[in-house]
């Protein structure tokens, strides 16, 4: 074995954070096992629709965190800003509150859970399209298999 195979062979990619459905604890989820095609197609085949529902739900819920959390620092700007606008006693210009609002730690703290959210939507995201790609290339093994043992469409 060549230098670069054996590279690729020990090559893992992260694990990808998210929320479980129904407890809404942080888990830890490996997108690089579960798109893992092995020798048993049957099995394969049948853990497929489970899987993708999994991978659905996971990302509806990341989804519905990340919009919660654009919300949530939303309000907290327009707070911010109200509290900014009546403690100051000189008037000072628009840009200046903005600034002001912006380094407020409430501000940063909610920013920073936006972000956090938005990359779990995200990665979760890309996890549902690869286990789609799963599913595809399951449908041409089959085909192909169907192809070589000579069965036809219809019978």
């Amino acid at each position: 074995m060549t230098k670069e195979k054996k590279y690729w062979r020990s090559r893992r990619s992260a694990s990808v954070l998210a929320k479980h459905p129904s407890s809404s604890e942080v888990i830890w989820i490996d997108v690089q096992k579960d798109a893992f095609i092995g020798p048993n197609i049957d099995r394969e085949l049948t853990r497929l629709p489970g899987l993708l529902a999994w991978y659905i739900s996971l990302r509806d819920v990341a989804e519905d965190a990340y919009r919660e959390a654009m919300f949530e620092e939303h309000c907290a700007e327009e707070d911010i800003y109200g509290e900014v606008r009546a403690g100051r006693k000189t008037k000072g210009t628009e840009t200046e509150m903005k600034m002001a609002v912006r380094q407020h730690p409430r501000m940063r703290e909610a920013f920073r859970k936006r972000m956090d959210a938005e990359k779990m939507f995200r990665d979760l995201k890309s996890a549902c399209e690869v286990i789609g790609e799963k599913k595809w290339v399951l449908s041409s093994i089959v085909r192909l298999r169907t192809m070589e043992y000579g069965a036809r469409d219809g019978l």
